[in-house]
């Protein structure tokens, strides 16, 4: 039946009446693809969420391992060994060459102190400083501290780590032996010229923050390393000491900012170049006469004229003027009107044109120019020798038969002569040579002064003879060995000492009758005992303008000067014959005779006081009525 006679049109069937004519879906159609897509794509996802997961927890690790390196155990720490049984003391400084002085401070030398210990960290020397805070760290200051302890440059103190599970919390850093330019500079051992100061300088600019001359350290090259950088919650936590402030910006100490500014750390590397070139303590307080706190309050302030230390420099050192212009800029008071770092480090480059750049070939430089000098004054010295040994060899031949001379000189034993007749003689006097020189062999010397010392000793001394009494048996032997000390020591120039010896009976009564007959015999001074008591008599003309040139003798007397029974000094006026008297020692020396003798000579020799002698232009005349020496 046609449907168009209806007005409708038929519609055919897609799948047709069976079912058949279908279209396939597309998933049934390429099932296998779609399922491998999945596998695929899930496996992508797994692989990649295992990756990332693996890169997690190698960054954790790594992490992690960076955290132990930076994390110091307080057990690995352990302290120098002890050396001469103080653990905390003794320091070792050696010296070489003037320029390059060196100050290096072993580890067992080292002092601990309350902000610095000194421990060894695997065989390695460090310095650990003292924190008094213990911050809590937050994820920047353990980036922060992970950086530094990877940080490694020439100019930088390695930072090592810190140590926060011991008693102390501590900030651990590499050990340079010669210690901080703040110790070099007090110690004053080392000699710094000009380019060694610029050296120095260019080191410190190369790196800044927080800088004191007590945080630039000195290695064993002489290359500066600046210490104790970074640690910024460590500082933030912890105020800044007065000490401390001395090398911080003025605006700093304004408004309390505790880590720092780079303009700040200009005006720092200022107050440390004023130091080196100086070679003074910053601000050299004992000169300015201000304590840290005014001083600080002054720079605080600030104002047209603010103060800064004084550049003192040493006209000797030929240190080139652009270096103290550049460190009056960098200490200017406004901090954009300080010079930037770059323009600090061309300016100081511009300085040494020209000159090497490394301080070691400078200090090699030196050390060849020294031994070269060494070289030429060795070889004008070898001359000088020779030209001496010459003088010295026809002075010996002089003297002596050549042959003999000849066989000494080769070090040869020479045979012994005898001869009929030989003068020896012998002088122990002052400036002997230059007067012997002036006169012939057999003219006497007239500058050859005379003293005749009389000597009583007591009868009852045991011994044999004099040499027993000095060194044992009685006082008088200290009188004597003060008077031997006066012959060796030449407290009399150009006099011959001679002794006059002679023994009384220890009797006050015939005292008076053995002084007086040696007083007869030529004496200039008498001493000698009287009983247990040492007789000093002494003799001048109270007439004479010179009396005080001719005290003739030594006192034996106490430690005040007084008469005790051990001791008598008598005064005899010979002049007026008015008897006798207590003088007063015109000069005393209370050195001792040498140790090792019996207690009662020495008792006596730390009790000898000396008064200079000088010789009689005349004898004294004595009267023999003299029969009460002893008052």
């Amino acid at each position: 039946m046609n449907l168009q006679q209806f007005g409708k049109i038929g519609v055919e069937n897609v799948c047709g009446f069976d079912g058949s004519g279908c279209p396939v879906p597309f998933i049934q159609q390429y099932l296998g693809i779609v399922i491998a897509v999945i596998i695929i794509g899930s496996s992508l996802i797994c692989a990649a969420v295992g990756l990332f997961y693996y890169a997690y927890r190698m960054k954790q690790k790594e992490k992690e391992n960076l955290d132990r390196q930076w994390q110091i155990p307080f057990t690995t720490l352990r302290k120098p060994k002890e050396k001469g049984g103080l653990s905390k003391s003794m320091r070792s400084i050696s010296s070489s060459h003037s320029s390059t002085t060196s100050t290096r401070i072993t580890m067992e030398n080292k002092h601990d102190s309350d902000r610095q210990k000194y421990y060894y960290l695997n065989s390695d020397a460090i310095v650990a400083k003292v924190h008094k805070a213990r911050p809590l760290f937050i994820a920047p200051d353990l980036v922060e501290l992970r950086f530094m302890r990877a940080l490694d440059h020439e100019n930088l103190n390695k930072f090592l780590g810190l140590s926060f599970d011991g008693p102390m919390f501590l900030s651990c850093w590499k050990y340079c032996s010669r210690g901080s330019l703040k110790d070099i500079i007090e110690a004053g051992n080392t000699s710094f010229d000009a380019f060694f100061m610029t050296a120095l300088i260019r080191d410190i600019c190369e790196q800044h923050g927080h800088l004191t001359s007590k945080c630039c350290l000195v290695d064993d090259r002489w290359q500066v390393k600046v210490e104790y950088y970074g640690l910024k919650s460590i500082k933030t936590s912890e105020p800044k000491t007065m000490k401390s402030l001395l090398w911080t910006a003025p605006e700093i100490i304004r408004n309390g900012n505790l880590v720092g500014t780079k303009p700040g750390d200009i005006y720092s590397f200022a107050i440390i170049c004023a130091e080196v070139v100086t070679r003074k303590a910053p601000w050299n307080l004992a000169e300015i006469f201000l304590s840290e706190e005014e001083l600080i309050y002054r720079v605080k302030k600030g104002g047209a004229n603010p103060l800064r230390p004084t550049l003192n420099v040493d006209p000797s050192l030929e240190l080139n003027p652009s270096l103290l212009h550049l460190i009056r800029d960098c200490w200017a008071e406004e901090p954009d009107v300080r010079p930037k770092i770059d323009v600090v480090k061309s300016l100081l480059k511009a300085m040494q044109s020209g000159q090497s750049n490394n301080l070691m070939d400078h200090v090699f430089n030196m050390l060849e120019q020294y031994a070269s000098n060494l070289e030429q004054e060795v070889d004008e010295r070898t001359k000088e020798l020779v030209a001496e040994k010459k003088k010295s060899d026809i002075l010996l031949y002089r003297m002596l038969p050549r042959a003999v001379a000849d066989k000494l000189k080769l070090g040869q034993v020479v045979e012994p002569e005898a001869y009929d007749q030989v003068t020896v003689f012998f002088s122990d006097v002052v400036s002997f040579t230059t007067l012997a020189s002036r006169c012939t062999p057999l003219q006497p010397n007239p500058n050859q002064r005379k003293l005749v010392v009389g000597l009583l000793f007591a009868r009852n001394v045991s011994g044999n003879g004099i040499d027993a009494t000095v060194g044992y048996y009685s006082s008088a032997g200290a009188v004597l060995l003060a008077l031997d000390r006066v012959t060796k020591e030449q407290l009399l120039p150009n006099t011959n000492i001679t002794f006059m010896i002679d023994f009384d009976q220890c009797d006050e009564a015939l005292a008076a009758g053995y002084s007086t007959r040696m007083i007869q015999a030529g004496i200039h001074a008498l001493i000698g005992p009287s009983c247990p008591a040492v007789l000093v008599v002494c003799f001048e003309s109270s007439d004479d303008p010179t009396v005080n040139d001719r005290r003739n003798f030594l006192l034996a007397m106490s430690q005040l000067g007084m008469v005790t029974s051990e001791y008598v000094i008598i005064y005899l006026e010979t002049w007026r014959q008015q008897g006798f008297g207590l003088p007063t020692p015109m000069w005393v020396d209370q050195n001792t005779p040498p140790d090792g003798r019996d207690a009662v000579a020495k008792q006596a020799a730390n009790i000898a006081l000396a008064v200079i002698l000088s010789y009689f232009t005349q004898r004294p005349k004595i009267q023999n009525n003299g029969s009460t020496l002893i008052n």
